[in-house]
């Protein structure tokens, strides 16, 4: 058996390595992408925007919560234009541990002479950053909304803690969430920051259903969740007497 191939115009030859197509490999460096392959949704002054073009995204827009990552990206020169930068491999914070510190990142690029300057300002090349993965409820398409700003990775946490309150008492539940935005009082004067609003809430359905029937969900309002769950805390609240 060759472990050669042609390639596309047949002249070529590709090494191939006996009893391994690659797979793995493509895996794990997709995997160093956050959501890799997806559309950016990005925040800045009141207005969502998406993609490359940064087309527009109507406030009020609605999407499905998926998951989020929490990571530091660093921002590495581009060879090609020593003016811009580029994303190099991301430091993900693993599940049940804390992020790593700045000062434990390597390389730690601690020469502030080599940093973009943006605004008058060095660029730390190290950004720490998060990460939502978002579903159109509608169409099934997914984007990313990236951010590392302050008030961007707070709407993030906001929204995170507000999940895992509901899923204490309702296991599995998954936002339906608006894109908004909140005034944020800062050093500066008053700015703005994302918001995320949950609307509603898609959850397991428990009810019966024949053998190896797909999981299905069924979407509450937000308003009879918090129902549900301050009921729930108020019962744990109850002091015995």
């Amino acid at each position: 058996m060759s472990t050669h191939d042609y390639d596309d115009e047949g002249n070529g030859k590709v090494p191939l390595v006996p009893g391994d197509d690659g797979v793995n490999d493509a895996a794990n460096d997709a995997a160093e992408r956050i959501f890799g392959g997806r559309p950016i949704l990005k925040y800045a002054d009141r207005q969502y925007t998406i993609g490359v073009d940064r087309n527009e995204v109507e406030m009020g827009t609605r999407r499905i919560f998926l998951s989020t990552r929490h990571y530091w990206q660093p921002w590495v020169p581009d060879p090609d234009d020593p003016d811009k930068s580029k994303p190099g491999k991301p430091v993900i914070r693993q599940a049940g541990q804390r992020l790593p510190e700045r000062d434990e990142l390597r390389p730690a690029y601690d020469d502030q002479s080599q940093w973009r300057v943006y605004n008058g300002q060095p660029q730390d090349p190290w950004q720490e950053t998060r990460a939502i993965l978002l579903e159109d409820p509608e169409t099934g398409e997914q984007c990313v909304f990236v951010t590392n700003s302050g008030g961007g990775r707070s709407a993030v946490m906001d929204l995170c803690a507000e999940i895992q309150r509901t899923r204490e008492v309702l296991p599995g539940a998954r936002p339906m969430i608006e894109l908004r935005w909140a005034n944020m009082p800062t050093n500066h004067g008053m700015k703005s920051k994302p918001l995320f609003k949950v609307v509603g809430w898609k959850r397991p359905d428990n009810a019966p259903g024949p053998d190896n029937a797909p999981i299905t969900e069924r979407t509450i309002s937000a308003k009879e969740a918090k129902k549900i769950v301050d009921q729930h805390e108020m019962q744990d609240d109850e002091i015995p007497f």
